[in-house]
């Protein structure tokens, strides 16, 4: 606090004035609190407690056979549901995990919720070929869809199209490929229109995750193998018959 004196102009008194600092001052409101913490946020929003979020999304919002799901796992996935606001417990978003990081999986629900919120959405409509083709396994089904997209303020709606013989997925076992085909094209066709129309990245739908994760298989090999090659490679450089130490 400080004082300062001042002069009444019509009685000619000086009276001390006692100044408070502007921190102390009446009425300035108080210093917010810091932000609250990506878990306390998304705790709040989906009514958890925040001590219980992660350990529970661990459980429940990712699918491995083996090996524990780490924080930073668990983080990264709340960055994804909070950026395009899904909701793991709606089972609109989960994921597999990936070397460390995560691969983040959209059900159709949760692409339509992503689709349908934006304020530019203005609408879809689907154009199903004539030509009728059956894969392996599968329902006979239209050779293409079309995916019509309308975006406020655009002159051209954005038009995706996408052929069954490209996306269709030929396991040994029942998917929902085989028994509803022209379901799956369609939301492929919606997917991927989506992804044009509005930018979306870094979310997949279930197919695609499944390539990620068998092409990594598969490749895992294949790069253990090069490893040795090069070894030995790099060995008969050096002179040493190719026997490696």
């Amino acid at each position: 606090m400080s004082e300062t004196e001042v002069i009444n102009e019509q009685t000619g008194e000086i009276a001390s004035v006692i100044q408070q600092p502007a921190s102390e001052t009446v009425g300035l409101p108080a210093v917010k609190d810091e932000k609250k913490s990506l878990v306390t946020t998304m705790a709040s929003r989906w009514s958890v407690e925040p001590a219980k979020l992660l350990s529970t999304l661990k459980q429940t919002a990712f699918k491995q056979k083996d090996g524990e799901v780490s924080d930073a796992q668990m983080m990264a996935l709340l960055i994804v549901c909070k950026e395009y606001g899904l909701n793991p417990f709606l089972k609109q978003i989960y994921a597999y995990p990936d070397k460390g990081g995560i691969v983040p999986v959209v059900g159709v629900d949760g692409w339509a919720t992503v689709i349908t919120r934006n304020p530019m959405f203005d609408g879809v409509e689907f154009r199903f070929s004539d030509d009728i083709i059956t894969m392996p396994g599968a329902k006979p089904c239209s050779t293409w869809c079309d995916t019509i997209m309308h975006i406020k303020g655009n002159n051209q709606p954005t038009i995706v199209r996408e052929y069954l013989d490209e996306v269709y997925r030929e396991l040994s076992y029942v998917t929902p490929w085989k028994t509803h085909t022209k379901r799956m094209l369609r939301h492929k066709s919606y997917i991927q229109c989506a992804r044009i129309a509005f930018g979306l990245t870094g979310i997949f739908d279930e197919d695609e995750a499944q390539r990620i994760i068998e092409s990594q298989i598969v490749q895992e090999p294949v790069k253990r193998k090069g490893s040795a090659l090069n070894q030995k490679i790099a060995a008969i450089s050096a002179g040493n018959n190719g026997e490696t130490t």
